[in-house]
C-alpha cells in the first residue's frame, strides 16, 4: 500500500492509489480464474475415474477395486512428493486434520458403494448432489468462510442440473406400493450423507491450504489413511482375492485419475472458496455423461441437455464473483504475518 507523499499533487496521488487497486483486482481475478480452471480439470479427472470404475468393473467386487485404487495412490503420491522435494513436517493440528480427511475419504467411497447397491445410480447421484449447500454452511461454521445470496442461488441451479441429468425415480418409487421403502430410504440417506462427508474433506483441504501446506503432501496423507476403511471392509466381508490382469490395469488407471483430480482440487482450494469449488465439481456428471455418449453410444435426451446447461451456467457465474474476503487472511496465515 503506497504512503502519501506530500510533494506529489493530490490528483497524482489519487491516480497512483487507483492504479494499485486495479492491479490488486486484476491479480485476484486471475487467481480466481486459475483456481476455477484447476477445479474444472480436476472434475474431468474424477469423471474419467468414475467412468473407468463403473464400466470396467461390473463383474469385479467394488470394495476390493476400491482398496486397490487407494493403495496405488500411495506410491504414486510418494513419487510425486519426492520429485517436488516437499517437506512433511506439520504441526499436530494439521496432521490430525489430514489423517481425519483420509479416513473420511475412505469411508465416503465405501458409503457410495453401499448406496449404489441399494438404489439406482441416478437416485444416489441426485441425493449426493447437495454438496454446495452443505459446504457453504459447514465452511461458514468451521472456518468462517462467508457465502452470498448469489452463491446460494447458483448452487440451487447447479443442484437442479444434476437432478435433471441423473433423472432420479425416487419420488415415483416412494408412491409405488409394490416397491419396499426400507432399502430406498436407507440408500437415499446414505447417498445424502456422502455430501456432508465430501464437504468436510473439501474444507479440510481449504484449511490446510491456508497454512501453505503443499497439496501433494495433503493428498499423500489422504491416500495413505483412506486405505484403512477399505482394508477393514475387505477383511470383514472377505473380498480379498488375487487380482487378474484386467483388475490390475483398471485399478492403476482409476488411481492415476483419482490422484490427479485430488491434487488439482487441493491446488484449486488454495485459490477459490470451498463453496465455489464444490459448485464447479457438480460438472463431474456432465463429463461422465459425455464419456458415456462418446464411448458407449448413449443418446442424450432433453432433460440431460437441460441439466448440463444449468450446471454450466451456475459454474460460469461464479467467475464474476467479487474477490474472496478470506483471501487476505489466508495469505497472512500462510506467511505467518
Amino acid at each position: 500500500m503506497a504512503t502519501s507523499d506530500p510533494l506529489l499533487p493530490k490528483n497524482e496521488e489519487t491516480s497512483e492509489n487507483s492504479s494499485e487497486d486495479d492491479d490488486e483486482r486484476d491479480e485476484e481475478k486471475w487467481r480466481m480464474i486459475k483456481g476455477c480452471s484447476l477445479s474444472l480439470i480436476g472434475a474431468i479427472c474424477f469423471a474419467a475415474r468414475n467412468f473407468i470404475t463403473s464400466v470396467q468393473t461390473k463383474d469385479i467386487d467394488p470394495t476390493f477395486v476400491t482398496f486397490l485404487e487407494r493403495a496405488w495412490c500411495i506410491p504414486f503420491g510418494a513419487v510425486y512428493c519426492t520429485l517436488r522435494g516437499c517437506s512433511v513436517k506439520l504441526d499436530k493440528v494439521l496432521t490430525l486434520s489430514l489423517i481425519a480427511g483420509g479416513l473420511l475419504t475412505g469411508i465416503l467411497i465405501l458409503l457410495l458403494i453401499w448406496a449404489f447397491s441399494l438404489i439406482a445410480v441416478g437416485d444416489a447421484v441426485a441425493a449426493g448432489s447437495i454438496v454446495p449447500a452443505s459446504t457453504g454452511v459447514l465452511a461458514w461454521c468451521l472456518i468462517g468462510e462467508r457465502f452470498t445470496c448469489k452463491d446460494v442461488i447458483f448452487s440451487c441451479i447447479g443442484i437442479a442440473g444434476v437432478v435433471f441429468i441423473s433423472k432420479p425415480a425416487i419420488f415415483l418409487e416412494l408412491t409405488d406400493e409394490n416397491i419396499p421403502k426400507g432399502p430406498l430410504l436407507v440408500g437415499t440417506a446414505v447417498a445424502a450423507s456422502t455430501s456432508v462427508i465430501r464437504s468436510v474433506t473439501q474444507i479440510m483441504y481449504r484449511y490446510v491450504g491456508r497454512y501453505d501446506v503443499d497439496p501433494s503432501v495433503s493428498v499423500m496423507f489422504v491416500s495413505v489413511f483412506s486405505t484403512v476403511p477399505s482394508i477393514v471392509a475387505c477383511s470383514v466381508f472377505a473380498t480379498w482375492s488375487l487380482p487378474d490382469r484386467r483388475t490390475f490395469m483398471v485399478s492403476i488407471l482409476a488411481a492415476s485419475q483419482g490422484l490427479s483430480g485430488a491434487l488439482l482440487s487441493a491446488e484449486a482450494l488454495r485459490r477459490i472458496k470451498t463453496m465455489h469449488h464444490s459448485l464447479i465439481q457438480l460438472s463431474v456428471p456432465i463429463f461422465t455423461y459425455s464419456l458415456d455418449i462418446i464411448l458407449q453410444g448413449t443418446v442424450p435426451d432433453w432433460q440431460s441437455v437441460l441439466g448440463c446447461a444449468l450446471i454450466i451456467t451456475s459454474s460460469l457465474a461464479i467467475i464474476g464473483e467479487p474477490k474472496d474476503d478470506n483471501a487476505k487472511s489466508d495469505s497472512s496465515k500462510s506467511t505467518g504475518k
